[in-house]
């Protein structure tokens, strides 16, 4: 599911400028619409999205979800993957 969600999080942010490491989607999508588009339920994505909190690659930022190092996440999806 970690996989999934990131992959999913990666889909959304679309091609980023690279000069840019953060991307900013707005409105932030529900919960339980990335719940439903990555097959998984609600509570799941919100303790990965706290995950990804904790440990700063992603933040929240009034209606906005705020990925702040897009490369960090890919790395993650590659790791998760088996992709070096």
């Amino acid at each position: 599911m970690r996989a999934r969600l990131s992959s999913e999080l990666l889909r959304l942010a679309g091609r980023p400028d690279q000069r840019h490491p953060a991307v900013t989607l707005s409105p932030a999508p529900s919960l339980a619409d990335i719940a439903d588009r990555i097959s998984t339920h609600r509570e799941a994505v919100s303790r990965e999205l706290s995950r990804l909190i904790a440990i700063g690659l992603i933040r929240r930022d009034k209606g906005d979800l705020v990925i702040n190092d897009v490369a960090k996440l890919r790395e993650l999806v590659n790791e998760a993957r088996g992709e070096f």
